[in-house]
């Protein structure tokens, strides 16, 4: 079955996408491969927080440049993408830290009763490596989004000044905010339900449900995918918008002669 899953994505990717799709095909499985990697590095004794944070780096820039090719549209994107990455590093860590959501709970003891306890592993820290990787995703397609949106307004209008540009973006932020949540917020719930019916079965009270460790892992999963997808639309319309109208800039002038030399 998966088998016959990956030739229907790989179709439709070429079908919809081109060689863009193909590209993205292909991202989706180096993806999997870097987290297989992240687990690896993890287990062989390298700093958990520190590992992570370089691993998703990486992701960002592939995702970004591989696919999208290297242009002030994916400039602004990945920058954006590495300082929502501090932010949520810190506010993360904070929230787990004092949630005490780490480790596994009372649900799976069965699974872990034949498991060895004896682990050097800080669990919080890999309960905070979970949940960096599990928002990378949805920040870089929400950044995306945007600075794509913002590129194609000032494409069609090139007289904007960067407040009239930055006005527009707002206005697509707030557009995409509905769909971004909305979507988050069902895709954690189709994990949810197996889960709340576990509860159910077993008569768990509506206090026993918020002071769940499994569930408020979940929750707090919830909100920092939603937090991260919420700050980065407007730092990445912030910054493409700079890109886009500040051409005397030094940095910007050095990033379009850049772009140009990639052409050729």
């Amino acid at each position: 079955m998966i088998l016959v899953l990956s030739i229907i994505l790989l179709l439709l990717c070429l079908l919809v996408g081109g060689s863009r799709g193909f590209k993205a095909f292909i991202v989706f499985f180096v993806d999997i491969l870097f987290c297989l990697l992240n687990i690896f590095l993890i287990g062989s004794g390298f700093p958990i927080i520190i590992t992570t944070f370089i691993l998703c780096i990486i992701l960002a820039y592939i995702i970004l440049y591989f696919v999208n090719e290297y242009n002030k549209k994916t400039v602004a994107s990945f920058i954006s993408t590495v300082v929502i990455l501090i932010i949520l590093m810190f506010i993360v860590y904070i929230f787990i830290s004092l949630s005490h959501v780490q480790g596994f709970g009372v649900e799976y003891i069965e699974d872990i009763g034949w498991c060895s306890y004896s682990i050097d592993l800080n669990l919080v820290y890999a309960t905070i490596s979970s949940v960096i990787i599990g928002l990378i995703g949805s920040i870089v397609d929400t950044s995306t989004a945007i600075s794509t949106a913002v590129y194609e307004v000032y494409d069609k209008n090139p007289h904007l000044t960067m407040k009239e540009l930055l006005k527009s973006g707002h206005t697509i932020g707030k557009d995409v905010i509905a769909t971004v949540t909305n979507t988050l917020l069902f895709a954690f719930l189709g994990g949810f339900l197996t889960l709340m019916i576990w509860l159910s079965y077993f008569d768990y009270t509506i206090l026993q449900v918020i002071n769940n460790k499994v569930f408020v892992l979940q929750f707090l999963s919830i909100m920092f995918n939603a937090l991260g997808s919420l700050l980065i639309i407007p730092i990445t319309n912030l910054i493409t918008c700079f890109l886009l109208t500040k051409n005397n800039n030094l940095f910007v002038k050095k990033l379009e002669d850049r772009i140009e030399s990639r052409k050729y």
